[in-house]
């Protein structure tokens, strides 16, 4: 059963973030914002589907390990309704006006979320060597990075850099 009644609510899926028919919402006259929520609510409850954030909680900071960087990175003008990120070994295909194209000549993109099982080995004067032996995620490679030649992070990064030579 349909909540809101029959529409086309969803105009577009891409890159991991769902749009929403503005159109639809302002003919019905429903609340965009709780639309967001509930959208987010029921794509939360989905096989595969690690977390969800509205952009709503995007802007208003409290979305993410990191809300502050993902706030700062995220435009409201372009930015999706609602921001699904899939878990490991599972993957999310981007539409295409609603045609998925078998033809390899087609651009087919994939988003997957895997865990990245590979050594990083960072090199700096004056850092100590150390062995860092609990799982790091790989978002955090290039803030550690950038710390340490004391420049920008840069403007995609999510993850807050590794705390080396602190111990």
């Amino acid at each position: 059963m349909a909540l809101h009644g029959n529409g086309d609510y969803v105009s577009a899926f891409r890159g991991g973030r769902l749009y929403l028919n503005q159109r639809v919402i302002k003919e019905k006259d429903l609340d965009a914002a709780t639309l967001r929520a509930e959208a987010a609510a029921f794509l939360a409850r989905m096989s595969g589907v690690d977390r969800v954030y509205t952009s709503d909680a995007i802007m208003a900071g409290t979305a993410g390990e990191d809300a502050d960087a993902l706030r700062r990175n995220t435009s409201v003008a372009t930015a999706g309704d609602v921001t699904v990120l899939v878990a490991p070994g599972f993957e999310l295909v981007d539409d295409f006006d609603g045609q998925v194209s078998t033809d390899p000549d087609v651009p087919h993109y994939v988003r997957r979320a895997v865990a990245a099982t590979a050594p990083a080995f960072i090199f700096a004067p004056g850092l100590p060597a150390e062995r860092i032996d609990v799982p790091v995620d790989a978002r955090a490679i290039a803030p550690t990075v950038t710390r340490l030649l004391r420049i920008r992070s840069p403007n995609g990064a999510v993850a807050a850099p590794l705390a080396l030579g602190s111990r």
